[in-house]
């Protein structure tokens, strides 16, 4: 089988997780497989080497997310045309959703010949074994003319039992982003109880499952001596669920010795009101060096309308608790909400603002479908494209739809001013500055996000 991740034109990089995990299945299973992360660039070339090893009937299974789907809707109809004996798989957060909207379900099914709801590890060897569909949990596909959605696949419930990612397949020096390389990512647990109405809980549910902290730090330490890896960032929903999970990840990895060779950071954010002084003490010494918190608007009401069970009050007396450390902070913000007007896009720039952090970062309210945040947009708002089709504007730099009271000039404009007005500050200038001095990678992004965000308008 050969797995590909139709990468957007973005200067970061992650390895896909996701299909290095199936591959690790497959792999297991002695069954051939190849990941192909398809760089915008020079994709044409990439499609050229798939053509080159493509098998007769061999599947072709994609990583589909909402920020990847017109590139994959491209890729996938030039294969579809050329090879009509190949089966097309979708699978990831976008094709996982056919079972909440059927009109995903029949954008999926108008490209691929089947998609997946769900984790795939229990299913991709039974695709890969050629059974017969109408037996394989967590699919969807058409037959006779209709379409067809099998029982969901039942979640893993004990994770060490998957294999590592297959890590091996991996060309590290394809990837980047403003850290240390070779860098790699990792994720510990999977799905989130919490219930913030912009995040789709369609692939890894609301259950929160964990790894065991050694089956965690075995895996930082392959790495590290497989492949040399500097830089580590785990993408977990809620990596702080539990302090004490990852009190005893770090005492793992200070036993180990990992700290002295390995950095670690969370870029996917922790919640703004985390407390555990003693957690953020062994973070530092386990080695995380940079932590975000996601805080989302500055305006108490439209948090709460988010889902998010968060007192603004508390974000800075956790974001100083995490800098006290010496752990550099990333905040993030949500810019263009259906709740949003000018004024309350001022208070989020404001709020930002008044707590010191060394970064933030303000994103362009990106709905997804099959969550609360897609319908509110869908019902009381205006997109400004097909949301089924992908959001090509989004990568522009532009807002995917509109408000009432904010249309498409107004959230572009403040979208610049968040920018200007919180790094372009002398003490902030030098705050930023100094977070950046262990990286030129760092340095060379922030001058990069600049320009783009100062002069063309598009987005980090």
């Amino acid at each position: 089988m050969i797995l590909i991740n139709p990468n957007p034109r973005y200067y970061i990089r992650y390895p896909q997780l996701g299909l290095l995990y199936l591959a690790g299945v497959l792999e297991k299973e002695n069954q051939r497989v190849f990941v192909i992360d398809v760089f915008y660039s020079y994709y044409k070339s990439y499609l050229q080497y798939v053509e080159n090893i493509l098998k007769p009937e061999e599947p072709l299974g994609f990583y589909v997310n909402i920020s990847n789907l017109n590139l994959v809707i491209q890729i996938t109809k030039y294969f579809k045309n050329k090879f009509l004996n190949n089966p097309i798989i979708w699978g990831g957060p976008f094709p996982s959703t056919a079972n909440v909207d059927q009109r995903v379900l029949e954008s999926v099914l108008e490209y691929a010949d089947y998609g997946f709801i769900g984790e795939g590890e229990s299913v991709i060897t039974e695709i890969a074994k050629g059974y017969d569909l109408d037996n394989i949990a967590g699919i969807y596909y058409k037959k006779d003319g209709k379409y067809k959605i099998n029982s969901s696949a039942p979640s893993i419930a004990d994770l060490d039992t998957i294999p590592f990612p297959a890590w091996h397949l991996v060309n590290f020096n394809s990837y980047i982003a403003p850290t240390r390389l070779p860098f790699a990512n990792m994720i510990t647990s999977r799905g989130c109880p919490r219930r913030c109405i912009y995040c789709t809980h369609t692939v890894f549910g609301y259950k929160l499952r964990l790894r065991s902290p050694i089956n965690v730090v075995n895996e930082i330490e392959y790495l590290f001596k497989k492949f040399g890896i500097k830089d580590i960032h785990f993408w977990d929903d809620l990596f702080t669920a539990y302090p004490e999970r990852v009190k005893e990840i770090c005492r793992l990895i200070i036993k180990e010795k990992l700290h002295k060779h390995i950095r670690f950071a969370l870029p996917n954010g922790i919640p703004a009101d985390t407390d555990d002084e003693e957690m953020f003490d062994l973070m530092k010494r386990a080695g995380f060096n940079y932590i975000t918190v996601a805080i989302e608007s500055g305006v108490q009401d439209i948090v709460y309308k988010l889902g998010k069970n968060l007192d603004l009050r508390k974000v800075n007396s956790t974001v100083q608790k995490i800098r006290k450390r010496g752990i550099i902070v990333g905040l993030y913000f949500m810019l263009g909400l259906p709740f949003d007007d000018e004024e309350s896009l001022k208070k989020t720039i404001e709020f930002a603002k008044s707590i010191k952090a060394e970064h933030a970062f303000f994103w362009l309210t990106l709905p997804f479908p099959g969550t609360k945040l897609f319908d509110i947009v869908e019902k009381e708002c205006r997109f400004l494209s097909n949301p089924y089709m992908g959001y090509p504007t989004y990568e522009e730099g532009k807002p995917v739809f509109e408000n009432k009271s904010l249309k498409v000039k107004t959230i572009k404009y403040y979208y610049k001013k968040a920018y200007r007005e919180f790094y372009f500050r002398p003490l902030q200038f030098i705050r930023t500055l100094k977070s950046i001095k262990r990286t030129s990678l760092m340095l060379i992004y922030l001058i990069r996000s600049a320009f783009l965000i100062l002069c063309r308008g598009r987005r980090l």
